[in-house]
């Protein structure tokens, strides 16, 4: 029988935050393609993105992105944080895909600073390419989504194992 993914339920950033210190502690399996590491290298991205300003995307991308975000964006939006889950398999741009072998540590180190940028910008986000402006409270919500989504494919190596916030300065 195949070992199936956590579910998690996160009302804030600092729950991604304990969780990811958890799983580096504790240890973990994985039941998808990417390590603790290579997780928290693409949340780190996609939480700096709404601060700093998204990446440009080649001329047909952005033509794709732009009919998606005037016709279904806002739709699949509110279907995301309406169930609280992102499908399997969802496309991301290229350039946020990891490549193996990242220090777990570093990347949690990395993801906390984002983290805390993302939580105390003041100003509005930038516009998702896919899903356009959101509110604090919608982007919000949608990092905490897209933390459970993908930390939900790390297993704790030790179930029985309380979390001890050893790594975590949040």
């Amino acid at each position: 029988m195949a070992e199936s993914r956590r579910v998690l339920r996160f009302d804030s950033l600092e729950d991604a935050v304990k969780d990811a210190d958890y799983l580096l502690v504790a240890g973990y399996r994985q039941l998808g393609k990417w390590s603790l590491g290579q997780s928290l290298t693409h949340l780190t991205q996609w939480l700096t993105f709404p601060v700093d300003g998204f990446p440009d995307q080649p001329l047909l991308a952005r033509g794709v992105l732009w009919i998606a975000r005037h016709t279904v964006g806002k739709r699949l939006l509110n279907k995301i944080l309406r169930t609280g889950e992102m499908e399997l398999g969802s496309p991301t741009m290229p350039i946020t895909v990891p490549k193996p072998g990242i220090d777990d540590r570093e990347a949690f180190q990395g993801f906390v600073r984002a983290v805390n940028r993302f939580v105390e910008h003041q100003g509005d986000y930038f516009p998702s390419p896919l899903f356009g402006s959101l509110t604090h409270e919608q982007a919000n919500q949608l990092q905490c989504i897209h933390c459970q989504h993908h930390l939900s494919f790390l297993i704790p190596a030790d179930q029985t194992m309380s979390w001890t916030g050893t790594a975590a300065k949040f």
